[in-house]
């Protein structure tokens, strides 16, 4: 099974250093954790927003030799383009970060951690967990 982190329990990890998190995380195979390029550019976005400190920046890089990146790909536009379309008639729409992160897991078939489970839910078809709540 491979787990992908969202950028919630990422944030949850550097800030709270979450004792729950961090048992998921020695329980887990490394190998079998990855990280959406989507939840990266949250976390760089995040760390400009406050006028970069270089101790959240080396978290991040650290964080990218520790786990696997995985790209947004054309798999992923496909379906992200699908899960928008739904959302859309129903009305029930999800921020476009959000959306990029679940085409990824998606399109890997994995599982998504995140504590956002009521907007990922929206989401047919994606597995979540929440290792915080």
């Amino acid at each position: 099974m491979t787990y992908y982190l969202d950028t919630n329990v990422i944030v949850s990890m550097f800030r709270v250093k979450d004792p729950r998190i961090e048992e998921k995380l020695k329980a887990v195979s490394h190998k079998d954790i990855k990280i959406p390029s989507m939840v990266i550019a949250e976390l760089i976005a995040g760390v400009h927003n406050d006028r970069g400190s270089k101790e959240k920046m080396g978290s991040i890089t650290t964080l990218l030799t520790t786990f696997e990146t995985v790209p947004f790909d054309v798999e992923a536009a496909k379906i992200y383009g699908k899960i928008w379309a739904e959302l859309k008639a129903e009305g029930n729409m999800i921020g476009s970060a959000d959306l990029t992160t679940a085409a990824t897991v998606l399109s890997c078939g994995g599982i998504l951690v995140t504590n956002n489970i009521k907007d990922f839910s929206r989401i047919k078809g994606l597995r979540t967990e929440d290792w915080i709540g």
